[in-house]
């Protein structure tokens, strides 16, 4: 199939901002400039414009097969499951202590464990690093000297 390389860029634009973000993930390898165009701040803007931006409830529990924990996307309206999201391998042996923050806003997830944050978006697959300040009331000084105990 053939990309029209003279399809105007604003046609473009409106098309690309209303499909799903798994497309999106596609579509960026066709053309060097749709890639640009769907990395722009002014696109994710007009993305998150067109999409439905709705808060669901999230609910973690061990997958009936595997046992292993995973994320459950509820309905709104009934809260039956909508679907089953597996969690990424990102907190090794603590994946059972995972913890989610909030609910799932426009797909994206906060999963914390101890001393580790993490924003997920599962339809990419990608995640960040939350770096975690410790405020200054928390640290605890400690100088030993010759008549410390």
């Amino acid at each position: 199939m053939a990309v029209d390389a003279n399809l105007p860029e604003d046609v473009t634009f409106e098309i690309l901002a209303r499909l799903p973000v798994k497309s999106l993930k596609r579509f960026q390898c066709i053309q060097k400039s749709w890639l640009a165009l769907i990395q722009s701040p002014e696109f994710a803007s007009a993305h998150f414009t067109f999409s439905k931006a709705k808060a669901y409830p999230l609910v973690k529990r061990d997958s009936d097969f595997t046992r292993k924990p995973i994320i459950s996307l509820l309905s709104n309206e009934t809260l039956d499951v909508k679907v089953d999201l597996d969690i990424p391998n990102l907190f090794g042996r603590n994946a059972r202590c995972i913890r989610i923050q909030g609910s799932c806003i426009n797909g994206i997830v906060c999963l914390w464990s101890d001393d580790d944050i993490v924003i997920w978006n599962p339809a990419t697959k990608e995640f960040k690093w939350v770096l975690v300040m410790i405020p200054k009331q928390m640290i605890i000084k400690w100088h030993p000297t010759p008549t410390s105990n």
